[in-house]
């Protein structure tokens, strides 16, 4: 009867051992995926109202994944933060998204150094004027619509470059960033904004 028990007490040590493994390659996983971070400076876009109707984007708080346009076809996108840079910017695509209200986390627009106020000077004439055009009507569709998720401008750089390879990368094999399969995520920790009253004024005369 002793043999009989010796059997089943070993698997049963031996089941809690392998919890117990498993467990701790999930925790070494996220220390991995969660221990680097990049700090990018961003510019939300505008909000305001025009008789009574809200236009631009009344949100700013984010804490989703990253994709880029190379995500895959019919992945649900009301979680995510969809990563475009101009240069590759459709803007069909961006105001068919808005039109027909279909679901986003959020938006991040990377903008190309050309336009950067620091460093703009020592680019080509002709590309920075067809960006600037391509903002500028990128602009007029954004701040004519009532956009339900946060919508941000950065400008590209050596380090957001990287993050955004991979990302394409991952996207292109067919496996977008999820809370399961880890991915960048695109967090800004920040209260929603909120409407501001218009001030009252009384005439004392």
């Amino acid at each position: 009867m002793a043999n009989s028990k010796k059997p089943g007490g070993l698997r049963e040590m031996l089941e809690s051992v392998y919890s117990v493994i498993a467990l701790l390659f999930i925790l070494v996983a996220c220390v991995e995926l969660c221990d680097a971070a990049a700090a990018v400076d961003v510019y939300r876009l505008i909000q305001y109202d025009m008789s009574g109707s809200p236009f631009g984007s009344r949100f700013a708080a984010l804490n989703h994944h990253a994709a880029s346009l190379h995500f895959p076809s019919g992945v649900d996108l009301s979680r995510t933060v969809l990563i475009i840079p101009l240069r590759e910017l459709n803007i069909t695509f961006v105001r068919e998204y808005i039109n027909q209200k279909k679901p986003l986390g959020g938006l991040l627009v990377l903008l190309p150094e050309v336009l950067s106020f620091k460093t703009g000077g020592n680019k080509q004439v002709h590309e920075k004027e067809k960006m600037k055009n391509l903002l500028a009507e990128l602009e007029r569709l954004l701040v004519h619509s009532n956009i339900p998720y946060p919508v941000y401008f950065a400008f590209e750089n050596d380090e957001i470059d990287t993050v955004l390879a991979d990302i394409k990368k991952n996207d292109l094999m067919g496996q977008p960033a999820t809370a399961t399969t880890g991915g960048y995520k695109f967090v800004i920790p920040t209260a929603e904004p909120k409407k501001v009253a218009s001030p009252t004024m009384t005439n004392i005369q």
